[in-house]
């Protein structure tokens, strides 16, 4: 869904609502029950003989299991809830990668359990640090199926059914609770505002060697003192390279700075004095009269689909300097620089050097729209602002890329002589299709 209305202001919750109809449309989920809380070491749980590679074609059978909890016993069961099957490939529209199958696709497991104090009273906390193997028989968390990728785009670990109170010792008033305490954001993965943890990880094939992420997460849960057994659910959230998954998403929310480590990272590019970002209802950035950028090194072929689309407003536009961009979100697919720079009385077309290419969509940019950026492979470029279509180019006639065979995304701001700042609400890219 695309935003049509002015919204100067909007809360971190809204805008990953509005986000959430962006994502693709994941029908069939697998759910994987994490294996925190068990009363067993890493060492033994690592050597359950459950593990095994699955087949490379990318489908897979529905399965939804629920993770149920006895903290009196240290223990933890599974019981799947639901049995169907479909395929799951990119041929369906949907994308495989999010998916589940705990001790078929993936382990997820944990340390011991640590029982603690709550500063809230009448509450008790149990954490555990959680870890991932990945049993697939493929690398996953990254587009690129061979050589380690420049950049990494990760694996999610994303709650779809929330910690739900199973047992007590004796009644709570007015209900016993259960909640998570520590998760790294909320976002739309195939629902609004769902609670996940990241690792900047690529896990290779199973049996590899680096199929296990090098870090642990911690997990922790406060609950009534009086709750026994609780119960939750989720899901792993990571690209796989063609042919097992032909589409890779990253979102960046602008709840915390690009280069955060509890989301897909960026890395920061700020030249001539342009002040450090800030978060502020969104990414603010202050270039002065210098620059300031985000990109990432994933691959886009230059026969390969893509788009990115961004929510943006400047900030105190002035009419100086109408023809260069101040704001821009940025496709190279080592052939093209295909960008899309805001102006100060309008949007269109850049070269690198943040220069109108062709004709400018007048609109009056201290507002904030949503501008899309549309790479069709080799053919055109089209740009849309708030859901329509405002401008195109071939692709013969966009500007050669700086940076020779490279490839990149990016988004930025560059301020030639008027001092202004512009607020991100959010930036979204996808690799291997031109729409969301």
């Amino acid at each position: 869904m695309q935003a049509t209305q002015t919204r100067t202001t909007m809360s971190p919750a809204a805008r990953r609502t509005a986000q959430s109809n962006r994502l693709p449309r994941v029908a069939m989920m697998m759910a994987a029950a994490v294996g925190v809380l068990v009363g067993c070491s890493d060492a033994s749980d690592m050597m359950a003989p459950s593990y095994r590679p699955v087949p490379v074609a990318p489908s897979a059978m529905r399965v939804e299991v629920i993770a149920t909890v006895d903290l009196e016993a240290g223990t933890m069961t599974f019981e799947p809830t639901a049995n169907a099957s479909r395929s799951l490939g990119s041929s369906t529209g949907l994308s495989a990668a999010i998916y589940g199958n705990q001790g078929v696709t993936v382990r997820l497991y944990n340390t011991p359990v640590v029982v603690s104090a709550s500063a809230t009273p009448g509450k008790k906390q149990f954490s555990a640090m959680v870890g991932m193997k990945n049993l697939l028989s493929y690398p996953i968390g990254d587009e690129q199926g061979g050589a380690a990728p420049l950049d990494t785009m990760g694996i999610d670990v994303v709650m779809v059914q929330e910690p739900a109170v199973v047992s007590t010792s004796s009644a709570c008033a007015p209900a016993c609770t259960v909640t998570m305490r520590d998760y790294h954001g909320v976002r739309a993965f195939t629902a609004p505002n769902q609670k996940y943890w990241h690792w900047n990880d690529r896990l290779g094939a199973f049996g590899s060697g680096t199929d296990t992420t090098r870090t642990r997460t911690r997990f922790t849960f406060e609950a009534d003192t009086q709750v026994t057994n609780f119960s939750f659910g989720v899901v792993v959230n990571a690209p796989w390279p063609a042919p097992y998954e032909t589409r890779s998403k990253v979102d960046y929310p602008a709840d915390a700075l690009p280069t955060s480590s509890v989301a897909t990272p960026w890395r920061l590019s700020q030249v001539g004095g342009a002040n450090a970002p800030t978060i502020s209802n969104g990414l603010v950035l202050d270039p002065q009269a210098g620059e300031i950028s985000f990109y990432r090194l994933d691959s886009i072929g230059a026969t390969q689909d893509a788009y990115i689309e961004a929510r943006v407003r400047m900030n105190n536009v002035s009419p100086q300097n109408s023809n260069t961009a101040e704001a821009r979100i940025v496709l190279v697919d080592g052939v093209k620089y295909i960008g899309l720079g805001v102006f100060s009385s309008g949007v269109g077309f850049v070269n690198s050097a943040h220069e109108l290419v062709g004709i400018k969509f007048a609109l009056a940019t201290s507002t904030a729209h949503t501008y899309q950026l549309r790479k069709y492979a080799a053919d055109s470029a089209v740009y849309y602002v708030d859901g329509t279509r405002r401008g195109k180019l071939a692709y013969a006639a966009l500007p050669a890329s700086p940076y020779g065979t490279s490839t990149r995304v990016e988004f930025g701001a560059i301020n030639s002589k008027k001092l202004t700042t512009s607020t991100w609400e959010f930036v979204t890219y996808e690799i291997g299709v031109a729409t969301p």
